[in-house]
């Protein structure tokens, strides 16, 4: 598992105590790696047999809570861009049959094809929530189904398995608008209407580079901070990179500044760092290259912004002014 983690560059990052937000190639990486270390080829489907929908939060009850399998395909398609960022699935139904077709966001990546076992499990499982622990699915496709794991995949969900390019694909026929008694759904609570609000919120960015900046902050709070570190661990070619930012009008050097800049006034306003150990920490050689990149980015110096940040909070927690 160590071993796993340090090849994965998820070792920092993973150890610390809160949670944080981990690009899925290094996530994929890490899962090849501890595959690999145990000599099971079907980790990610054993995995995602063991994880049921309700486990992911507001999403994942939403999805489950439905009265009906149709309800509940139809919600995942719709919830699924707000839980894992780049992916979609199509849900076509039929007169009592359907078609799941599952895009993972990173197709390409080491260790994808664990990611879509794992998906497939999940959504088995799911169906068998509404048509009972019996049910298997017609068909199913999954990526490097082929070779010794083509016969390994086939024994795990018994049925027929074929390979596919990227996807997933499953076809299965069902009761798909049959009514589920309100018993069977008692082990899954509904989300709030405030919990869903959040979901909504919390929706990751449809750009391109607002995905990758989201993606950098904890990569770079791990004391990475070059463009090669940065895609490596990302999953993504350097030159890619920078055409898919250039097309949106944006580049690296002002993804990296604008985390920068959010960091160091976070730990200017929370925390009792000396300016040279924040700078430090942001990958600047000098307190001074700090403190003249900060105030590029503010307008004003790392010294005076903790000041008015400072006496800003004081006012705040009098309950006698307003935080802006």
């Amino acid at each position: 598992m160590i071993r796993a983690l340090a090849r994965s560059g998820l070792s920092k990052s993973a150890s610390q105590q809160h949670p944080v937000q981990v690009a899925s190639a290094m996530l994929l990486r890490f899962i090849e790696d501890c595959a690999r270390e145990a000599g099971e080829p079907l980790l990610g489907a054993i995995l995602g047999s063991h994880i049921s929908f309700q486990d992911f939060g507001p999403a994942g009850r939403y999805v489950a809570s439905a009265n009906t399998l149709t309800r509940a395909l139809t919600r995942l398609s719709k919830v699924v861009k707000y839980h894992e960022t780049g992916s979609r699935i199509d849900y076509v139904p039929g007169s009592n049959v359907f078609r799941v077709v599952y895009h993972p966001p990173t197709p390409r990546a080491l260790g994808n094809w664990h990611q879509c076992d794992g998906f497939a499990a999940q959504l088995v499982n799911l169906v068998r929530h509404y048509e009972g622990p019996g049910w298997k699915p017609r068909k199913l496709m999954l990526p490097a189904a082929e070779g010794s794991r083509l016969s390994k995949l086939e024994a795990f969900f018994g049925t027929k398995i074929a390979p596919s390019d990227k996807v997933v694909e499953m076809f299965g026929s069902a009761n798909l608008n049959r009514q589920l008694a309100d018993t069977s759904r008692t082990d899954v609570a509904a989300p709030s209407w405030r919990e869903l609000r959040q979901l909504i919120a919390s929706r990751p960015s449809e750009s391109y580079a607002g995905t990758v900046q989201e993606l950098m902050k904890p990569i770079m709070r791990d004391g990475y901070f070059r463009l090669d570190q940065i895609c490596a661990r990302i999953g993504v070619e350097q030159r890619t990179l920078q055409r898919r930012l250039a097309h949106e009008g944006q580049s690296f050097t002002a993804l990296q500044s604008n985390v920068r800049r959010e960091w160091a006034e976070q730990l200017l306003a929370g925390s009792t760092l000396t300016q040279e150990e924040i700078g430090r920490r942001l990958g600047f050689s000098s307190s001074q290259h700090f403190i003249r990149g900060f105030t590029c980015w503010t307008g004003t110096s790392p010294g005076t912004y903790r000041k008015v940040r400072s006496q800003t909070d004081r006012t705040a927690d009098l309950g006698t002014g307003w935080i802006y």
